[in-house]
């Protein structure tokens, strides 16, 4: 008689994932969340008016902002039918500017016609904004107003200030020497020749002198503050600051006057 003897089954233990899978799933992981957040770094990209005078809008199509400068640079927010959104921000003289709290804005361009918005206090005009204009305040300093809102341009004059990488240069490469007859002697292995340095252009720098201004109209010119008017200074005439006391500053300018008429 032969007797069988019955083994109960035993459940094979669940196999830990190996290292190579589990970095597998980490990449991917990394990947999807990357592309989820390409899309918002490509709206926050730096554009460039290529048109003088360029439009700008509140909403496409909508009213008008003011013009652009040629070669002004904003960061772009958005885009739809045929313009790109940009944040419009810099620096405004305060007597151009009135407080006004209306759709969700704090201040208003006051100045008729049109007023500078400026890169920096006193610096270069990237925009002119007309009267009227809701502005949001972001800070102060002296005489000016850091500013800011959002406005609307075409697609069609701007030019993205991102600029794709060079390729990197195909390295050379070096055949192995062959082998050389018993007894000669081995050829000279000649190195490759030395890459040419890549050309770099450094950016020219923006030198602004916070010294010089422009008389907005036409003033009267004093030899001490609160001292009667000992001449004038026309509107638009480029003057340097030497010196401040209060809310006065004492300037330079240059000019001609005819030979005779001095002692």
């Amino acid at each position: 008689m032969r007797i069988v003897r019955h083994q109960t089954a035993q459940s094979t233990p669940a196999r830990r994932p190996q290292p190579a899978a589990r970095a597998a799933r980490v990449l991917g992981a990394a990947a999807v969340l990357l592309g989820a957040l390409a899309p918002g770094a490509r709206a926050q990209q730096s554009v460039t008016i290529q048109r003088a005078n360029e439009v700008l809008l509140a909403d496409p199509g909508g009213v008008r902002l003011g013009r652009a400068d040629a070669g002004a640079s904003y960061r772009a927010t958005g885009s739809r039918d045929g313009f790109t959104q940009v944040t419009l921000e810099g620096w405004i003289w305060r007597t151009s500017l009135r407080a006004e709290r209306r759709d969700g804005h704090t201040l208003a361009v006051s100045k008729a016609g049109q007023e500078n918005l400026r890169a920096e206090p006193n610096g270069t005009a990237v925009a002119r904004l007309n009267s009227g204009v809701l502005l949001d305040e972001v800070e102060r300093r002296g005489g000016w107003v850091h500013v800011r809102r959002t406005g609307w341009v075409a697609s069609a004059a701007l030019a993205s200030a991102a600029r794709p990488a060079a390729p990197a240069p195909a390295r050379p490469s070096v055949s192995p020497p062959s082998q050389p007859a018993h007894g000669a002697p081995a050829p000279a292995v000649q190195a490759p020749p030395a890459a040419a340095p890549a050309e770099t252009t450094a950016p020219a720098a923006l030198d602004l002198d916070p010294r010089l201004a422009v008389v907005r109209r036409r003033v009267d010119l004093r030899r001490a503050p609160d001292a009667p008017p000992a001449g004038s200074l026309e509107a638009d005439m480029p003057v340097r600051i030497t010196a401040r006391a209060g809310e006065w500053v004492r300037v330079e300018t240059q000019g001609w006057v005819r030979e005779s008429e001095l002692r």
